[in-house]
């Protein structure tokens, strides 16, 4: 009954959250980029804390980063507001989720990119992400192109990383990497798999039941690794840099599972 009630209140105050972030939310992304991208970390800051997540933050995390490209592991939707919540940066779903009741217009609305998994669309996405950080935008990568478990991390897919690839006349684009790991489910770290499932989003799982449930606990822990910045110009090939990153947050991800 308790977590019954406390799901009620959670979503009564994302909804009232939500309700008010809207009217600005959409004058902003069109007339005021800047100011758009910190309501949205703004947003992402409190939808944190109505869904009961406490953050462990290792590394030091860029607050000042400007064209930035973001890689890191993808396990739940509850990973975009905590990736959101500490600089603005816009995301990159699959693209299904454009036409998604709710979760399509939010997403929207923070300015996302919507990645095709069709063949021979890759460099037209390339180019829309590439004009997005040349303007000062940061950009978050899911690398994996899907969702985990949360016990692993899946291969990275390579493509999207030839969007830091140097052009002549223009500066180089930075990389971060960081990596996201659930610690602590119910209180106490997650062992299983089906306790790992309590918030991890994958598969065919059914969105509706699987974030119910998801708010009706009391919350989760997790922690969210930064890494120093990575620069093309140390590798001089889109497969060398997403296979590092794809090791290093693996690597991460390991640790924290082995704890």
């Amino acid at each position: 009954m308790m977590g019954q009630c406390r799901a009620v209140l959670r979503v009564t105050l994302a909804a009232l959250l939500t309700a008010t972030a809207i009217i600005p939310g959409l004058f902003t992304r069109r007339f005021t980029p800047r100011f758009h991208a910190v309501l949205v970390m703004l947003y992402c800051r409190s939808l944190v804390r109505i869904f009961g997540v406490r953050l462990k933050i290792s590394g030091e995390i860029p607050r000042h980063a400007c064209g930035t490209l973001f890689v890191s592991n993808h396990i739940s939707y509850l990973d975009v507001p905590i990736f959101g919540a500490h600089h603005p940066v816009r995301f990159t779903p699959k693209a299904e989720i454009r036409s998604w009741p709710v979760l399509g217009f939010l997403t929207g609305l923070t300015g996302a990119f919507y990645i095709e998994r069709r063949a021979g669309s890759a460099k037209e996405q390339q180019e829309k992400l590439r004009a997005a950080l040349e303007a000062g935008d940061n950009v978050l990568l899911f690398a994996e192109g899907t969702t985990s478990d949360g016990s692993h991390v899946l291969p990275f897919k390579s493509s999207l990383f030839a969007v830091v690839e140097p052009v002549a006349g223009k500066p180089e684009i930075p990389v971060r990497m960081m990596a996201l790991a659930y610690t602590k489910v119910l209180g106490k770290p997650p062992k299983s798999g089906r306790m790992l499932d309590r918030v991890a989003w994958y598969g065919d799982m059914t969105f509706a039941p699987h974030i119910w449930a998801l708010l009706t606990m009391r919350g989760v822990e997790a922690e969210l690794r930064y890494f120093p910045e990575l620069r093309w110009s140390d590798f001089n090939d889109r497969k060398a840099l997403a296979k590092h990153c794809e090791e290093a947050i693996r690597g991460a991800v390991a640790e924290r599972a082995a704890v």
